[in-house]
């Protein structure tokens, strides 16, 4: 994966606890929502290719792996 900045400007980051995600064969779309007083509200909506959702799904398994029980962040891997 390309190594990338981050912009002063970033938004905070947002916890969510609760993703939807759909599909069909033009790409996929991940919900990603809060619960809040017995509701869950949308708080992202990401849209993506089939493709870049592979490379995600992939990328996210590695990094799951290489910290998993060690205690470790990714930015303490790098």
């Amino acid at each position: 994966m390309a190594e990338s900045k981050i912009s002063g400007d970033l938004p905070l980051i947002l916890y969510t606890d609760t993703v939807n995600i759909t599909a069909n064969k033009n790409g996929v779309v991940m919900n990603f929502m809060q619960k809040f007083r017995g509701t869950k509200r949308i708080i992202s909506r990401i849209g993506m290719s089939r493709e870049h959702a592979r490379e995600v799904v992939e990328e996210l398994a590695k990094l799951m792996i290489m910290t998993e029980d060690k205690g470790k962040t990714s930015k303490e891997l790098n």
